[in-house]
């Protein structure tokens, strides 16, 4: 089945981290569809699409400042707007829009590498941050 499929072999293999200047609070990832995270019809998988908006979104978090730690998802939602079939390459871009002391708002788009006006979906995502750790 796609689940065992997919979480056998997690997107983390299939996402590259896109060098760009250093901004607090954002992330960039590049991935080509591949045959693991499709659906039958040979297009991306829509719970692949939102296991990458949750992993990119919390990528984004742990690069801001201040070791900011984030816990379990409170709510996430998903449009899924265009297709992407399989050798598709896709841009994916999550930032911070706040994180307050207990949970973070954060937002990311998939797209078309080579045409970044064509997106895949766009999600939003809330975590809850794990209080630090007290010093004994």
């Amino acid at each position: 089945s796609f689940a065992i499929m997919f979480f056998d072999s997690t997107t983390d293999d299939h996402l590259h981290h896109v060098e760009t200047t250093s901004q607090e609070g954002c992330a960039q990832y590049t991935f080509t569809v591949v045959e693991k995270l499709c659906n039958p019809s040979s297009n991306l998988h829509g719970g692949a699409i939102a296991t990458i908006i949750d992993q990119v979104t919390t990528y984004a978090l742990l690069s801001l400042p201040g070791g900011v730690s984030p816990g379990v998802s409170v709510d996430l939602s998903v449009s899924y707007l265009n297709a992407a079939p399989l050798g598709t390459e896709v841009l994916v871009e999550a930032r911070v829009i706040k994180a307050g002391r207990s949970l973070a708002f954060t937002e990311c788009t998939l797209s078309y590498l080579k045409d970044r006006k064509k997106i895949i979906a766009t999600g939003k995502h809330t975590k809850f941050l794990q209080p630090p750790s007290s010093k004994l």
